[in-house]
């Protein structure tokens, strides 16, 4: 299965968790409120992990098609969350 994990760094990780899960499949994050797993438009699923120097995002699905356009999802996001201090990621693809 085809897998693309971006990192963030940024200071509000736990915060793009919570308000990630909410928007996007309407759910909470975990009991400590740093990990959650989200649907993404377009098919694909997102892990969301907030850590200590930032945040790092797991896109799963079977399609590499798929996988490119959760990057594009992913990134649009902090594209219009962060404009003032725009978070650039850095993608590693692999298989799993």
């Amino acid at each position: 299965m085809p897998i693309a994990t971006g990192t963030f760094e940024t200071p509000l990780a736990m915060r793009y968790v919570q308000q990630m899960s909410r928007e996007f499949t309407d759910t909470e994050p975990n009991e400590a409120g740093d990990c959650s797993q989200v649907a993404l438009p377009g098919g694909g699923t997102a892990r969301l992990q907030a850590g200590e120097n930032g945040l790092t995002v797991t896109l799963m699905s079977d399609d590499p098609q798929v996988i490119d356009r959760c990057k594009r999802v992913i990134e649009g996001y902090f594209a219009h969350v962060a404009a003032g201090a725009p978070i650039v990621p850095i993608w590693i693809d692999s298989d799993a």
